[in-house]
C-alpha cells in the first residue's frame, strides 16, 4: 500500500472513531455499536492497522499532528450537534452536510442504546386492538373553554354574586349563557349539550347532571329579570377593555315566532313577520350596538309593536343607564324607523343622526355629483344637497347596477301589464270573451252605479 494511501485511510479512521465516539454521559453504552459502525465505514484492513500502529516516519507523524488538530475542531462541533439532536434543539447556524449526517447516525444509535440500557425511561409502547374500544361519556371542551375564559375576564361572575345568585346559581347561568354561545338552541337543548356533549361541568367543577330542566329554565328567568345591570356591566367592561368611544349609535329590530300559540306569553302577538310567518304570534326584539358593533342595550316588544314608536324609549333607557360624558352619539336608523316624527324627537333632543330618508322624489344631477367607487361592474355617485328649509344635509347616492335592477323591474311590470291589455283586446273580437254590463248588474255582480263595463 502506498504512503499517501495509508496515510489518507488513517487519518479517516481516526476521524471518523472520533466522530462514532459517543459523549460523555452516553460512552458505555455505545462500545459494541461504534466499533460495528466504524468498522462498516473503513473495512477491516484500516482496523488491523489503527489500534498499534505508530509508524517511525517523521513526516507521516507530522501528517498526523495537524490532521489530528484539524480534527479536534470536527468533533467538537460534532458533539454540539448531538447534543442539540438529543435535546430536540435546531441548529442556527448550518453545519457541513457530513457533519450533520454523522451526528444524526450518532443520536440515533445514542438514543437506541438508551433504550437498550435502561428500559424503565423508554416509553411503553403497546399494541390495541382498534375493534375493541369502547366510548364512554364523550366531552367537548374547546369552544367552551374560550367562551369561558373570555366570561370570567369580563367579570360576569362577579356580577351575578352581586346580584344574589348563589354558586350553584352562578355556574347554571354560566353554563346557560355558554350553551347559547357554543351550541344555540332553546333551554332543553342546552341542558341536553350540557349534561350529555360538553365538558364545561368539569371546567367549572359544578356537576351538571344535577340540574333539571326546570332549574335550567328559573336560571333564564333569573337572568332575564337582570337583564339591564348585566348588559350595562358588560358594556363598559368592553369600554374600558378596548377604549371604545361612543360615537355612533346603530338601533333596528326585528322579529321572530313563536311555533306553538304563546298565549302564556304577553309579548306574542300577530304581525308582519319579517319570516313570512304571518300564521305564528311574533315578538319583536330591538338591538342598540355602538359603532364597534358592542351590543349596548336589547329590548324585546310585542310582535305587533309599531316599529317607529319604540325609538324615543331605547333612547330614554339608554340614557338614564349611560355614565359618560360628552356629546350625544350620532344615532343611524334605516327607513323602516326614520319617519318624520322619530326624526323631529331625534331634532328636539339634540341627537345627531343618520338615517335612509323614505323622501321618494329625489333630484339626483349627475353633473354635481362625485364618483366614490368604480369597478368593472359598478359605479356609484354621491350628491350633496343642503336642504334650507330643514336645515338637513342630504346625500343622494346613485349606482348603476341599483338603476339596472330597477329598470328590470320596471319592464317586468310593464310587459306584464301590456300582455294583460292585449288580452283584453283580443277577447273583444271572441265569443264568450266580453262580459256583458247588464248581465253582471242583473246577477248582482256589479254594484249599479258602476260606470265600466268590463269585468
Amino acid at each position: 500500500m502506498s504512503a499517501l494511501k495509508f496515510k489518507s485511510k488513517l487519518f479517516c479512521c481516526q476521524l471518523l472513531q472520533q466522530f462514532f465516539q459517543p459523549v460523555a454521559s452516553f460512552r458505555s453504552a455505545l462500545g459494541a455499536v461504534v466499533e460495528m459502525n466504524v468498522q462498516e465505514a473503513l473495512g477491516d484492513e484500516v482496523l488491523e492497522v489503527f489500534p498499534g500502529c505508530r509508524p517511525a516516519d517523521a513526516d507521516f507523524s507530522a501528517d498526523l499532528d495537524g490532521a489530528e488538530s484539524r480534527a479536534t475542531t470536527l468533533v467538537e462541533h460534532r458533539d454540539h450537534r448531538i447534543e442539540g439532536i438529543l435535546s430536540k434543539q435546531q441548529n442556527l447556524f448550518p453545519l457541513d452536510s457530513n457533519i450533520e449526517q454523522l451526528a444524526q447516525s450518532c443520536a440515533a444509535r445514542i438514543i437506541v442504546s438508551r433504550k437498550e440500557v435502561d428500559p424503565s425511561e423508554s416509553d411503553d409502547y403497546r399494541e390495541v386492538d382498534l375493534d375493541s374500544l369502547e366510548m364512554s361519556r364523550p366531552r367537548s371542551v374547546g369552544a367552551g373553554h374560550i367562551t369561558l375564559e373570555s366570561l370570567l375576564f369580563s367579570g360576569i361572575d362577579e356580577k351575578l354574586k352581586e346580584l344574589g345568585f348563589n354558586g350553584p346559581q352562578t355556574a347554571a347561568a354560566i353554563g346557560t349563557i355558554i350553551g347559547r354561545c357554543c351550541e344555540p338552541g332553546s333551554e332543553l337543548a342546552t341542558h341536553t349539550w350540557l349534561q350529555k356533549r360538553s365538558g364545561l361541568g368539569d371546567l367549572l367543577d359544578y356537576d351538571f347532571s344535577n340540574l333539571s330542566l326546570y332549574g335550567m329554565y328559573m336560571i333564564s328567568d333569573q337572568l332575564f329579570k337582570n337583564k339591564a345591570a348585566i348588559e350595562r356591566h358588560v358594556y363598559e367592561r368592553e369600554r374600558s377593555l378596548f377604549g371604545l368611544r361612543e360615537t355612533i349609535t346603530l338601533y333596528d329590530l326585528t322579529n321572530t315566532y313563536f311555533e306553538g300559540e304563546g298565549k302564556a306569553n304577553g309579548l306574542a302577538a300577530r304581525g308582519h313577520s319579517k319570516e313570512k310567518r304571518t300564521d305564528c304570534p311574533l315578538v319583536t326584539l330591538g338591538l342598540v350596538l355602538d359603532s364597534s358593533g358592542f351590543p349596548r342595550r336589547s329590548q324585546v316588544y310585542e310582535g305587533n309593536v309599531s316599529e317607529p314608536k319604540t325609538l324615543a324609549e331605547m333612547l330614554r333607557n339608554l340614557e338614564g343607564g349611560d355614565t359618560s360624558t360628552g356629546p350625544k352619539p350620532t344615532v343611524v336608523m334605516d327607513a323602516g324607523i326614520a319617519t318624520d316624527d322619530n326624526v323631529a324627537w331625534l331634532r328636539e333632543h339634540e341627537y345627531p343622526y343618520l338615517v335612509v330618508s323614505r323622501k321618494r322624489h329625489r333630484e339626483f344631477a349627475e353633473e354635481s355629483s362625485v364618483v366614490v367607487k368604480k369597478d368593472d361592474e359598478c359605479t356609484v355617485r354621491v350628491q350633496k344637497v343642503f336642504d334650507e328649509k330643514t336645515q338637513e344635509t342630504l346625500l343622494y347616492c346613485h349606482s348603476s347596477q341599483r338603476e339596472k335592477k330597477d329598470q328590470a323591474i320596471d319592464d317586468r311590470i310593464t310587459s306584464r301589464l301590456e300582455e294583460a291589455l292585449q288580452k283584453l283586446a283580443s277577447g273583444l273580437a271572441k265569443k264568450r270573451c266580453l262580459k256583458k254590463y247588464h248581465r253582471q248588474l242583473s246577477r248582482g255582480v256589479l254594484p249599479a252605479d258602476k260606470s265600466c263595463g268590463l269585468g
